[in-house]
């Protein structure tokens, strides 16, 4: 047993900073690593508003002033792709703030969900919404602080939404496919996407950039 144990510690130390981060959190049963290699996932600098400010690697997503104003991340969901991810609400200003979806359409100086069904959005005051319409089952949001998590599911075109870890919403279960809500308005590729209206609002992403806090459902991976 001890020469196994030397054995991986000695796999760890000779690992490239990310493989070893990997199987560091693979070994605690909250990461799993997407297809194809490790999580380069962030906020897109390249598709946002320009009132969008980003930092900690493109993962903190800032608002900078009032008014409506969005962004999408760098990773595609299409037909075949099941991710999961973890989004912190900081700074909650107003009921505007929201964390979604939206395809390469979508406005970005406009909030997530404004008509044309181009982007859903899970706001702090509304719940889920789709082209300005609360989709039911969803409450009231989130608040501040709150961790939202995401499993999509882009052969299904289903979104599963949890807050702190607790049960899917709208009866919702990601493994089965039953549940959740359906976003095949939004066509065949999308993007996680955020809105912010005012400048003391930010989040967080974790595309599987580090260890998630909640487990991940079987067959969902960390973004690629």
């Amino acid at each position: 047993m001890r020469r196994f144990l030397a054995l991986v510690f000695a796999l760890i130390a000779f690992a490239s900073p990310v493989d070893a981060q990997r199987m560091s959190l693979q070994g605690v049963g909250r990461y799993v690593a997407p297809a194809g290699g490790g999580t380069t996932a962030t906020w897109n600098p390249s598709d946002k508003h320009a009132n969008v400010s980003l930092s900690g690697g493109n993962l903190i997503a800032s608002g900078t002033t009032s008014g409506y104003f969005s962004a999408r991340g760098t990773a595609a969901i299409v037909s075949g792709n099941k991710y999961y991810g973890e989004f912190v609400m900081n700074s909650v200003g107003g009921s505007d703030m929201a964390i979604g979806l939206a395809n390469s359409s979508a406005n970005l100086a406009d909030y997530i969900s404004a008509g044309g069904g181009n982007s859903i959005g899970y706001f702090l005051g509304y719940g889920l919404m789709l082209s300005d319409t609360p989709v039911s089952g969803y409450g009231s949001g989130w608040a501040d602080n709150d961790r939202v998590g995401f499993a999509i599911n882009g052969t299904t075109q289903r979104l599963y939404i949890r807050v702190n870890g607790g049960s899917w919403l709208n009866s919702g279960d990601p493994v089965a496919g039953t549940g959740g809500a359906d976003i095949s308005a939004l066509g065949a590729t999308i993007y996680v996407a955020l809105t912010f209206s005012l400048n003391t609002e930010s989040i967080t992403a974790n595309f599987g950039n580090s260890a998630f806090v909640d487990s991940v459902p079987s067959g969902y991976t960390a973004f690629p």
